[in-house]
């Protein structure tokens, strides 16, 4: 089960949740990751101006797990421990 949609304006999705997201003045939803303040796709990275709304993706969702497995967030690396 998909989350309602919201409107960018009035929120921004948590940092790290898998999303789907419209773009303004398209009406096909992409998926990806809300990471380091941008939408993620696959392909590109959007700034919220340029989205007009997004819905969560349950991280159990069959969805979910393919974007997750595909979608790649920068991370800090990791440092070593002595």
């Amino acid at each position: 089960m998909h989350a309602d949609w919201t409107n960018t304006s009035t929120a921004l999705p948590p940092e790290g949740t898998l999303v789907e997201f419209l773009l303004d003045e398209r009406n096909c939803p992409m998926r990806g990751v809300y990471s380091i303040g941008r939408f993620e796709s696959r392909w590109n990275h959007y700034a919220p101006p340029s989205v007009h709304r997004w819905r969560a993706l349950s991280s159990g969702s069959e969805t979910a797990r393919r974007i997750g497995a595909n979608v790649h967030v920068l991370q800090e690396p990791q440092r070593a421990v002595n």
